[in-house]
């Protein structure tokens, strides 16, 4: 790992001089430029009056060594981790669980499903004994997380009675809640996410850190990386800031060409993951009506992919079908040194295609899928940007997130929004109540049922 290797943002097929007609000039990201740089300062203005506490997390180290502790006592004693949460208390830890995991951590397993069939599959393959409960909410109320811990720690109480407490761990609101309560009732270790710190941008917190650490995680080069995309981003020059330029082009494609569709395309199978947690910090933070609710809605819509598998299926639509979408890929400069060997006889039937193959890295090949699909795109007039990891270390991961996090508060602002609210997903938590409790009932008839 090079420890001092910085990711790097290649918008070249996002420009005109690249992309044609489609792309964007200088001209388009320059329009912008002074309302991004006052955004950028209005950012850092805030964060030094504490309310952009998401920033402060790349420094969480005062209670750091002690989240080693607990992971490293929790390893001792546990093979396995079973991660309760949903949303960004469960996209963000299976990110990194799944990124950075290593041989010395714990099999961590994240369930963030309300599925019968699931949970019973996943009971019977989980020693209470050896099997540790991480229950995460924030508000630690959180009904989809209530009902997960009911189910699996029942289970484990039945095996284990009284003594399954100490199979407990949870991640809450640093003051209040009914996990907290519980925690000071039954024993258990109780970790605290920072005030004003929303789900989606929590990954940086013990919310994503305790996960990683059980894992094996190297989280102090994970949050040494995001401290580094904070020196990067503290320009307010787009051109030298990564996250202020994705978020202009984005912006821009958005408003003045209508593309409001972005496809998230990872080249990595341990970033697979990568694109759910995107899609929801970018949807959350930016679908709705802007400040103000003279302006109509505003967001565009992420969606989810992975190289090279969907070259085989979504790249007709991205290539041939309705001009509306921007892609970003996720690519690894220097992948692992795998090789293919020299093509075996047998292999002769395939004729000369066989050759190519012959001693190949396996990443060249990766490599080749991605900047092939790259051009493909450009040459049809199908804006991209790529994101480049050096190696895929922590070190690149801490980076890519608060360049992601901060790149979305951003575009949130450009776009005249508040990233940090979710009045729909609040309202959708409400609706699931009152149909529990059957203040609401379904207003479906069986009409247009067949």
């Amino acid at each position: 790992m090079t420890l001092n290797a910085d990711i790097r943002l290649d918008f070249n097929f996002m420009m005109s001089e690249f992309a044609g007609g489609a792309g964007l000039s200088r001209d388009d990201v320059e329009a912008v430029r002074p309302q991004a740089s006052q955004i950028h300062r209005g950012v850092q203005e805030l964060r030094k009056l504490g309310q952009m506490p998401f920033l402060d997390l790349a420094h969480y180290t005062d209670d750091l060594k002690g989240l080693k502790t607990l992971a490293s006592e929790l390893r001792s004693r546990c093979r396995k981790a079973l991660i309760l949460g949903i949303g960004g208390s469960a996209l963000g830890p299976r990110l990194l669980v799944e990124a950075l995991g290593s041989e010395e951590g714990m099999d961590v397993e994240v369930c963030d499903s309300l599925d019968a069939e699931g949970w019973t599959r996943t009971a019977a393959r989980s020693d209470p004994e050896r099997t540790l409960l991480v229950v995460i909410s924030k508000s630690g109320k959180t009904l989809e997380t209530w009902a997960a811990f009911v189910y699996f720690f029942e289970k484990f109480r039945a095996a284990l009675g009284e003594k399954a407490w100490r199979q407990m761990v949870a991640v809450t609101d640093s003051e209040k809640g009914a996990l907290r309560q519980l925690s000071q009732e039954k024993g258990f270790p109780c970790l605290k996410i920072p005030p004003g710190v929303g789900g989606r941008f929590s990954v940086l917190s013990p919310v994503g850190l305790l996960p990683a650490a059980l894992a094996g995680a190297d989280v102090d080069s994970l949050l040494a990386g995001a401290r580094r995309m904070e020196e990067r981003c503290a320009t307010d020059d787009p051109w030298l800031n990564p996250a202020l330029m994705s978020a202009i082009l984005h912006e821009r494609f958005e408003v003045l060409r209508k593309r409001n569709i972005r496809v998230l395309i990872s080249y990595a199978e341990r970033f697979r993951s990568f694109g759910p947690w995107m899609a929801q910090l970018w949807a959350e933070s930016l679908g709705k009506s802007p400040m103000g609710g003279a302006k109509p809605p505003v967001g565009s819509t992420p969606v989810s992919s992975f190289g090279p598998r969907d070259q085989h299926s979504q790249l007709q639509l991205y290539l041939d079908g309705p001009a509306d979408k921007i892609v970003t890929f996720l690519g690894i400069e220097e992948g692992a040194a795998e090789r293919l060997s020299e093509a075996p006889d047998w292999a002769r039937v395939l004729g000369e295609e066989a050759a190519q193959l012959s001693k190949k890295k396996i990443h060249e090949l990766t490599d080749a899928s991605r900047l092939a699909t790259e051009e493909a795109l450009r040459a049809r007039g199908r804006p991209n940007q790529t994101v480049l990891l050096k190696d895929g270390s922590a070190y690149d991961l801490g980076q890519l997130l608060l360049m992601c996090e901060l790149e979305t508060v951003y575009a949130g602002q450009l776009l005249g929004v508040n990233p940090f609210d979710q009045p729909a997903v609040e309202q959708i938590k409400r609706n699931v109540r009152e149909f529990l409790t059957g203040k609401i009932t379904p207003s479906k008839s069986r009409n247009y049922m067949i």
